[in-house]
């Protein structure tokens, strides 16, 4: 997919498949990474999944900014595992739980994720291990913790490394585990209400 946006091989990607029902969060990422590309030339930012007008919004923004060359936007229909082949940094931050695996295909695919605390992204990527969660909203927060992959390559093979190993090697995400995490929260549901029924005789 490089080849396909004309990204350079040295480039540090930043990559997002984009929901239109999550304009905000949408939104948020794009502020966040203007600065970020205004002060890393080699740094490209890479949307996939969007739908018009949305997609005419940011194209215009990237024209009035000068960063049309650095801002890309695969065709609709485009291979995840593509996208997630070509970048260095995945960033999902929606400001409410929203449907979508792409954020977990990236960290299993080794590639660290920045993600905002809602949903059940904070179960999948650990802060400071795999990616970084951060609050929704908070510009700031997002732009530092971006920068710190950007300029610390071993930070973002870190990362990368124990992501694949939730789902590799310590299959924290196995069908099995999952059936024994469902399996644990019934029998402590059974095992209140016993409690409760015992409570009143």
């Amino acid at each position: 997919m490089r080849q396909e946006l004309a990204i350079p091989d040295d480039a540090i990607v930043i990559g997002n498949v984009a929901d239109d029902q999550d304009a905000q969060g949408l939104r948020i990422l794009v502020e966040a990474m203007y600065p970020l590309m205004e002060v890393y030339p080699q740094v490209h930012l890479v949307l996939g999944g969007l739908h018009e007008p949305r997609l005419n919004q940011l194209r215009r923004r990237a024209v009035e900014i000068g960063l049309i060359g650095r801002i890309h936007f695969p065709d609709f229909f485009f291979c995840v595992g593509d996208l997630l082949g070509a970048v260095d940094i995945y960033a999902m931050v929606p400001e409410c739980e929203v449907l979508g695996s792409t954020f977990v295909e990236a960290s299993a695919s080794g590639v660290p994720v920045v993600a905002t605390a809602v949903g059940c992204l904070p179960e999948v990527i650990e802060n400071g291990v795999s990616g970084y969660v951060v609050l929704p909203f908070d510009r700031v927060i997002l732009r530092s913790v971006i920068n710190n992959l950007i300029v610390e390559s071993s930070l973002r093979s870190r990362f990368g490394k124990a992501g694949r190993a939730n789902f590799v090697l310590r299959e924290r995400f196995s069908a099995a585990k999952m059936a024994e995490s469902i399996e644990d929260a019934y029998l402590g549901w059974l095992n209140v209400r016993a409690d409760k029924a015992g409570v009143g005789r």
